[in-house]
């Protein structure tokens, strides 16, 4: 049997004659003794034998970054900084750090996240979201469709002249630069008492 901090661990592998593998079980971490239970010596316990070195995972969803991100080790008691950026036309749609929303960030396009006096394992997840024009038309299409600022009056043009401003172009997947890119009924088919477009 092996007890860390007073928590029953796992033992993964014994190698030789002195030397046990183990996994920590569940429970508060942190810097603690370590017991041994053998059938030649019996209870062998080591004060202070081993320090926990906590960790935060970090995960960061499409169109911006965290970082540092993955697991990042910490020494116990440790302090540490999560700078978090989104891509051009997003901006941070959710933070949370161990299963709390951080509304400070929601909206903006960096934040800092930061952790002091660490003990125990955490984590810090950001998932990021389009920043949006008029009538909800994304700023990265508009950019991608070479507007590069004003972007509510860009969605309410009608560059091309061909009576579609851009945010209607947007919904039917035309090209709002293209006047021959234009979503337009061509034919109605009746058929049966029913119409069909």
């Amino acid at each position: 049997n092996v007890v860390l901090c007073g928590v029953r661990a796992d033992v993964i592998a014994i190698q030789g004659r002195t030397q046990i593998v183990v996994r920590a079980g569940a429970g508060t971490p942190g810097i603690g003794d370590a017991g041994v239970y053998s059938t030649s010596y019996g209870t062998t316990v080591r004060s202070n034998a081993f320090t926990y070195n906590p960790a935060i995972t970090v995960s960061a969803g499409p169109h911006g970054t965290a970082m540092p991100n993955g697991p990042v080790e910490l020494a116990y008691g440790g302090n540490t900084g999560v700078v978090v950026t989104a891509d051009t036309y997003y901006h941070i749609g959710c933070l949370s750090t161990n299963g709390v929303n951080a509304e400070v960030a929601a909206g903006l396009y960096a934040y800092t996240s930061l952790w002091f006096s660490v003990t125990a394992a955490g984590t810090l997840a950001v998932t990021f979201a389009e920043n949006l024009a008029t009538n909800l038309t994304p700023q990265w299409w508009l950019a991608t469709n070479g507007w590069t600022g004003d972007f509510d009056a860009a969605a309410t043009n009608d560059v091309d002249g061909d009576g579609v401003p851009a945010w209607l172009e947007y919904r039917a997947d035309t090209i709002p630069t293209d006047k021959s890119s234009v979503l337009r009924i061509t034919n109605i088919v009746w058929e049966s008492g029913n119409h069909w477009v």
